[in-house]
């Protein structure tokens, strides 16, 4: 091989290292596809507008008894805030026929419990005064450290949440005055939940 050979040859195989670096780079920066953030920082939420939407149900219990409502997130929504605030009122009528010795209703207890997407749960639990009203509330609040991790790890999207009531003890009936009356069965109660999430709309995070 003379000297003009070789030297097409070292130009030949300089070209071909030159392309192959050249296709790997460039080849690496477009398999990145990650979403960028909106701000050019580390959150990506920051910037986002907080949207807000409220449901309500209600429902009746036996002593005992859960009720279970769910909550999915779409596939472009992530909820920050959850609040659940449930409400009921004790009967002030005995059951049954009317009667001469007075009776005296004891509190009914619930429960309610707020599950969210990750298996992490909040729950409260109490009685309504004897005679009165009662009112329960939990309340989740994701930060958003919390929902940049779960962006990162691609586990952002049609979350579950789980919201559980439960008559734990519905309070019989008792004679206000004299001894050994026997207790009237008090079985159940009704309820009313209201649920209002906050939440953020995910086509604002589009990849660049």
């Amino acid at each position: 091989m003379n000297r003009y050979d070789r030297l097409v040859r070292n130009i030949g195989i300089g070209i071909f290292v030159a392309m192959l670096v050249l296709s790997i780079v460039l080849g690496s920066d477009q398999g990145s596809s990650e979403p960028k953030p909106p701000n050019g920082g580390d959150n990506y939420f920051e910037d986002l507008p907080l949207q807000r939407s409220t449901s309500a149900e209600n429902g009746e219990l036996d002593q005992g008894d859960t009720r279970t409502f769910t909550i999915t997130e779409g596939d472009e929504e992530v909820f920050k805030n959850l609040t659940a605030k449930l409400s009921w009122t004790d009967e002030t009528d005995p059951p049954g026929r009317p009667r001469i010795r007075r009776y005296e209703n004891q509190p009914d207890t619930f429960s309610l419990r707020v599950v969210y997407p990750d298996g992490n749960s909040s729950d409260t639990q109490g009685a309504n005064p004897i005679g009165g009203a009662g009112t329960l509330e939990v309340s989740v609040s994701l930060d958003d450290e919390y929902l940049n991790t779960l962006l990162d790890e691609g586990r952002l999207g049609r979350g579950v949440w789980t919201i559980e009531v439960t008559l734990v003890r519905a309070g019989i009936w008792t004679p206000v005055l004299g001894p050994g009356a026997i207790g009237l069965n008090d079985g159940g109660n009704e309820f009313s939940l209201s649920i209002e999430y906050d939440y953020y709309q995910l086509p604002l995070l589009e990849d660049e």
